[in-house]
């Protein structure tokens, strides 16, 4: 959560007072991320809100204020609701606060912003077995709670996004690359008919290790919902398992893999076709954050503009857990050019 939009003390007292969470005693910026503005904000004096495991150190309140750099005020709707209904059915999500007005969200600095309790637990650089079978448990109870959420939103890196990302890339990536990336979509293509047979849902859409927080073995809060859209349900799995079993140089970790997609599996329904069709989905998953960090790398836009934290994320780790999927499943041969 990069800062790209710097807020100062005055800032902070002036949003502040348009909550009841109290007085302002300090703040930060949050260098991680590449999509965000993110600060760390403390306040005092403060009765907090009724929500799941918010961090509280000594008699500070700790928020989290994000300004939104991308997100247009009307697409913000869709992210408060499904938030809110999360935290309401007692899932770790941080839901929004509501100012005194009643809105979910207000202006700094001409871009849309929100509050959010700061929710307790650190994420995990190498999650452990048992930690990744909780997030398998977390997905499924997640998916199932999602069933009577109403909104809904088209995924935007949809078919018609990645073949418009890949003309965008021509010339600027190298041959065996491109060769690969056609390889990809004709497998997909050749593809789709079973796949509009798997479940579909609101999905989280990024659920890497940084967006889920554990305290000892247990998850304690799940973050980052501005991905989230209508799409397979198995894409939420893919994501997960792309990120915390699949090395990018030793590949597939079979046990921490086992133990996710079993855990999900376990409270979740399981169609034949999600069955038939979970090598293509997990390929199809790597296929989207690849093309992300490589128009990020070649095309740049607002991103070079953060003031703190790193932004840019190397676009052959996922080309190499391309490469590992492929083989594993033999989905097509890999030909040097």
């Amino acid at each position: 959560m990069a800062v790209f939009t710097p807020l100062t003390q005055q800032d902070m007292v002036q949003i502040l007072t348009q909550y009841t969470v109290g007085q302002l005693d300090s703040y930060r910026e949050i260098g991680q991320g590449i999509e965000n503005s993110n600060f760390f904000v403390f306040s005092r004096e403060a009765s907090h809100p009724k929500q799941t495991d918010v961090q509280k150190p000594d008699e500070l309140t700790r928020w989290v204020l994000t300004v939104f750099e991308t997100l247009k005020a009307d697409e913000l709707p869709f992210f408060m609701a499904l938030t809110t209904h999360l935290a309401d059915s007692a899932l770790p999500v941080p839901a929004p606060q509501i100012t005194h007005t009643g809105k979910l969200w207000l202006e700094v600095r001409g871009k849309p912003a929100a509050l959010f309790p700061c929710l307790r637990g650190e994420w995990v650089a190498n999650p452990s077995r048992t930690q990744c079978a909780a997030l398998g448990r977390y997905l499924a109870k997640m998916h199932v709670v999602l069933r009577d959420f109403s909104q809904t939103r088209a995924q935007p890196r949809d078919m018609a996004w990645i073949t418009r990302s890949i003309k965008q890339l021509q010339g600027l990536i190298s041959a065996f690359d491109e060769r690969l990336l056609h390889n990809i979509v004709q497998f997909l293509e050749d593809n789709a008919s079973p796949m509009q047979l798997c479940s579909v849902g609101t999905v989280h859409g990024d659920l890497f290790r940084d967006n889920v927080l554990f305290t000892g073995d247990s998850i304690t809060g799940v973050i980052d919902f501005y991905h989230s859209c209508q799409d397979y349900l198995l894409f939420d799995l893919a994501v997960a398992t792309n990120d915390w079993c699949l090395d990018a140089e030793r590949g597939f970790l079979e046990d921490k893999h086992e133990a996710m997609v079993s855990a999900y599996r376990g409270l979740q329904t399981w169609t034949q076709a999600d069955e038939d069709c979970w090598p293509a989905i997990q390929l199809l998953a790597a296929l989207r954050f690849w093309l992300s960090r490589l128009l990020s790398r070649y095309l740049g836009g607002y991103q070079g503009q953060s003031t703190q934290g790193d932004i840019t994320k190397d676009p052959d780790e996922f080309k190499c857990r391309i490469l590992h999927i492929v083989r594993r499943y033999q989905l097509f041969p890999i030909k040097p050019v």
